[in-house]
């Protein structure tokens, strides 16, 4: 059996360190304009978890949509964050 806490611990920062490395790499790779990136990773955020997820993920490893989808902004958020502070200094 799947204990639920630790089963959301590896999902929260899955989608967490998804998102930050989501946000950083393209920024690292030459991409001046970080807004893209938020983009792009928000709207496959919501197309994943409103969409994808509840028709492929098993009944018993689906979470929660919106705390996934919480878990992919809070990401980009801080990702946006270290792009933002790479670029002054």
């Amino acid at each position: 059996m799947i204990d639920k806490k630790e089963f959301y611990l590896v999902s929260d920062s899955a989608h967490f360190f998804f998102a930050i490395t989501a946000m950083t790499v393209p920024s690292l790779l030459g991409l001046r304009n970080p807004y893209i990136s938020l983009l792009v990773i928000l709207v496959f955020a919501a197309i994943k978890e409103a969409v994808i997820d509840p028709l492929m993920e098993a009944p018993e490893f689906r979470g929660s949509g919106l705390r996934d989808f919480a878990g992919y902004l809070i990401g980009s958020i801080v990702g946006l964050g270290v792009v933002c502070l790479r670029s002054i200094g």
